[in-house]
């Protein structure tokens, strides 16, 4: 009778959980442990409880004692793979996980959650394989396309991962993690227009979320329209006050637009809270470089070489300091990082020298010019005809 009694006053418990009445959920398993002690469904959903309140420590203890009183429940050892991996052991939630599917074959949850512990793995291909049963199992489901187009991605199978994320936001429409991974997706390979129309998605189902502001100003900064980007950074400062990368985009975008006073404080804030950040530190120096205060921006460009003494950027941005003020013989020198930038060099052409040359053609090509002291500025001298 008290299994009987337990398991009544579990599916009770399961109501209310479902509910979103987690401390009347709580109540409820407690009274049927008390009828019936080890209960697996009550020790399962006390574990589920407590994995929902961010104590995965406690879950795996809970829903290891439901998974030794019932091993061959395939959702028990999903739910025990799940906390192991938000605690970080990944090893043992993919053994767990791989129980599940074992226990299990045609469960989608298990094989996506498998997917998920492989992916930290770095075992991409198994991932990929693991999500492919998951949407073979429920081809509805947005959130295997979702991961899939994840996994594709980090394998560098672009095309494939933005079909794979085209159908998770065709799935669920609502859903701003979905618009993000696309929007980032094709960030990454310059669809810059995709990009920040599906930002733009993202931004209007998360109107008061920071990054997703930030996101879409960012896109719009990086597509050159600098007037409807000001307004996306400003609202997720206003949101953020101390976030970084916020104030360096929006830093970036006023010295676009002319006000370079204001874009040297916002960049000189930034730095502050981010001193190690190279990219930052470089943005404010090109923000002084715009006030004519070359001396201390070629300061910030000597300590970020500092600490990085490859970083080309800062060693072309530095070249136009030093050929500005005189310094021939090292701004030439360091003037040789226009080299490293993407698309300089012909492919598969020897770099000439300067030395005789026996036979053969010399090519001649233009350098990047004056106009481009920082590659992130928009072409804003071309633009503003102002330093």
């Amino acid at each position: 009778m008290g299994f009987v009694e337990a398991e009544r006053i579990a599916r009770k418990a399961e109501r209310r959980h479902q509910a979103g009445d987690a401390i009347a959920a709580e109540r409820l398993y407690g009274e049927a442990l008390v009828a019936c002690p080890g209960h697996a469904r009550s020790l399962h959903g006390l574990g589920c409880l407590a994995h929902a309140a961010r104590r995965p420590d406690i879950a795996i203890g809970l829903i290891g004692q439901a998974v030794a009183a019932a091993p061959e429940v395939a959702p028990y050892m999903i739910s025990l793979g799940l906390a192991l991996l938000d605690r970080g052991h990944l090893e043992e939630a993919r053994a767990a996980l791989a129980v599940a599917v074992l226990r299990d074959d045609t469960d989608a949850r298990a094989h996506r959650a498998l997917a998920q512990a492989l992916s930290r793995l770095g075992r991409l291909e198994a991932a990929e394989a693991s999500l492919g049963r998951a949407i073979a199992l429920e081809p509805g489901t947005a959130a295997a396309h979702l991961s899939l187009g994840g996994v594709l991605r980090a394998r560098g199978a672009m095309a494939d991962a933005r079909v794979a994320l085209l159908a998770a936001t065709r799935l669920a429409p609502g859903d701003p993690l979905a618009w993000h991974a696309l929007a980032a997706l094709d960030a990454e390979t310059g669809a810059l227009e995709a990009a920040e129309a599906a930002f733009r998605r993202a931004a209007t189902l998360l109107p008061d979320d920071p990054a997703a502001q930030a996101n879409l100003g960012t896109a719009l900064f990086g597509l050159d329209r600098l007037e409807a980007a000001r307004p996306c950074l400003e609202r997720a400062r206003a949101l953020a006050p101390d976030n970084p990368a916020t104030l360096s985009s929006l830093g970036l975008v006023l010295i676009g637009l002319g006000e370079s006073r204001e874009a040297e404080t916002m960049l000189a804030a930034a730095s502050h809270l981010a001193p190690q950040s190279d990219a930052i530190a470089i943005n404010h120096g090109t923000a002084l470089a715009a006030l004519e205060r070359n001396a201390e921006a070629e300061a910030v460009y000597r300590r970020v070489l500092s600490r990085a003494p490859t970083q080309a950027q800062a060693r072309f941005n530095l070249a136009a300091m030093l050929l500005a003020r005189g310094a021939r013989r090292e701004g030439w020198a360091a003037f040789e990082a226009r080299l490293e930038f993407p698309g300089r060099e012909p492919p598969g052409l020897p770099r000439w020298d300067g030395g005789a040359v026996a036979r053969g053609t010399v090519l001649i090509r233009p350098s990047r010019g004056w106009a481009t002291v920082c590659s992130s500025c928009v072409g804003w001298r071309r633009r503003r005809g102002k330093q």
